[in-house]
This record gives structure tokens, sequence and C-alpha cells, in this order.
């Protein structure tokens, strides 16, 4: 249920993403492995994709892990599609103008989990949904000059429920089951919001640069107030018997409450700077200037 991944023992946030030489951010997820269910990679929009587990180039940053670089396709014509299963579905759009100077490809997702989750121990009205569209627009403006938007919305929601569970453990002689039932809900809500220009200059055969300016933005909260009430006990294993696999004895009782009210909102820009330099047939040069700026506010 999640898209995190880690290489070579690394941290799951040791991993560079980038699309279209443009580095793209995953949200600021409390818990990603319940939370996270569409990455930021639209696979039916993708041309190739290279994969580095380390000993990476120095201008891709300094992540330790690994380095996914994607390249989105550029449309060569009209074409729509589409695919859907029971957790969701999406659907892809991409057009060329008459000149063949404006190209756009735009994808739209949409998924829901509730289908997994609902076949855990625990019984809950649990609603996960994820939707998110992308876009990319490219202009050609003349021979040496081309432009490129990157753009993608996407909002997680989770409506969470719980209502009862049972787990049953010990032997076949001594059975123990735990019984938790539940109070209150859940709701958590992440909008995240992503947008990049790109402009490549190609000044003459052998040299051209490159300027990208891209601005990412997540607001995330988690609201929940929820009160289980549990008991320990021992469970009818008589066959035959009206209350067989229920608890009929009581050997301890509790109670815990879990409470939070979480906002974040965080704000990456970065301007960027790239040179491309071919001095011959077997050598080449590049350079790169980079500015990052991050504000990440938290309020618990």
């Amino acid at each position: 249920m999640s898209t995190s991944y880690a290489v070579r023992g690394g941290n799951y946030d040791e991993n560079l993403v980038y699309v279209n030489e443009i580095e793209v951010y995953r949200p600021f997820l409390i818990r990603s492995g319940q939370q996270e269910g569409l990455s930021f990679t639209n696979t039916n929009m993708v041309e190739n994709v290279d994969f580095s587990a380390g000993g990476f180039q120095s201008k891709y940053g300094d992540k330790m892990s690994s380095v996914l670089d994607i390249t989105y396709r550029t449309p060569e014509r009209f074409s729509v599609g589409f695919d859907a299963s029971l957790l969701g579905g999406s659907i892809t759009a991409e057009a060329i103008s008459k000149n063949q100077k404006w190209t756009n490809i735009t994808g739209v997702r949409y998924r829901d989990n509730s289908l997994l989750v609902n076949s855990q121990d625990t019984e809950t009205n649990f609603r996960p949904s994820f939707a998110d569209v992308q876009t990319l627009i490219n202009f050609n403006a003349s021979t040496k000059w081309s432009w490129s938007f990157l753009g993608n919305i996407s909002q997680n929601r989770y409506d969470y429920q719980p209502l009862s569970r049972q787990t049953n453990f010990g032997t076949i002689s001594d059975p123990v089951a735990l019984v938790v039932f539940y109070e209150g809900q859940e709701k958590d809500k992440y909008l995240t919001v992503f947008g990049a220009l790109k402009s490549v200059y190609q000044y003459n055969d052998k040299n051209k640069l490159k300027f990208i300016a891209s601005l990412y933005q997540t607001q995330e909260q988690e609201y929940y107030d929820i009160l289980a009430q549990y008991r320990l006990g021992e469970v009818d294993s008589n066959i035959g018997s009206e209350t067989f696999g229920d608890v009929v004895f009581s050997r301890g009782i509790g109670s815990q409450l879990n409470h939070a009210r979480n906002n974040l909102n965080a704000i990456i820009g970065n301007a960027e700077v790239k040179g491309f330099h071919e001095l011959n047939e077997k050598s080449q040069m590049e350079w790169g200037f980079k500015f990052t700026r991050e504000d990440i506010m938290i309020e618990l």
C-alpha cells in the first residue's frame, strides 16, 4: 500500500526522483504505508526510465541512495487512452498543434483502497481515496528556444472510523482473544501542488543552456479522536456451543484515547541554471548553479 522504496539499506527519503530533469517531491506523510496511494510518476505518460542505485553523477544532488530519472514522452499525434480496475482508473490524453510547435500530454488518475483495507482484522468504515492531475506542455518557439511546463495537483483523503476488532491467539487447549471496541473517527487530508517551468536555449550545435524554476507546496492535516476500549479473555472452544468463538471470561480490561490536531504547510522553491558544452568528439563539460528555499510550518 506504499510507493516508497529503500535502496541498499538506505532510508525511504534518500531517493532522488527527476521528471524531465526537474526534481520532484513527495508529501510529508505521517504514516506512509497507510496514507500513500499514488506515486508522483504517471506510468501512462512515461517514455524512458533510468535508475541508478549508487555511484551516480553529482549533478543529481546529494541524497545517497538512488536516482530515478524519468522522461515523459513528447506527443506525435492526438490520442486518448484509459484503463479501469476495481480500485480506480485513469485517463491519458495527448495532442499536437498543426504547426507542431505546441504539444501537450495530460493524465488524470483516481484510486480507492477500500477493498484492500476492509479485508483486515479491524472492522471499519474506511474510505481512503487518491486523485491527481498531471500535465506537460511543450512549446518550440524557434530552432534555438524551447519551453516546457510540468504541473501536478494531487489530493489524498482518509475518512477512518474503526468499529471493532477481535484477535485470537494462544493454543488449542487454551485459546485467548483480544476484543477491542472503538468510538470516534479520523479525518486526514493532503493537498499537494507542483509547478515547474523549463527553458532550453541551444545557441549552436555544441553549446546550450537550460533554465529551470519550480515551486512545490503541500498542505496536510491529520485530525482524530479515537477511544479504544479493550478486554482480554478466554474463548469458548466447545464445538456446538451457542457461544462458540466468543469471549466468555475476561482476564483484563482497559482503554486508550488517541487525539491529534496536526497541520503542516510546506513550500519549496528552486531556481537552476545548467550549461552543456561539447568540447570535442570524446569529451563534454556540464556545469550548473541551483538555489533552493524551503519554508516548513508545523502546528500541533
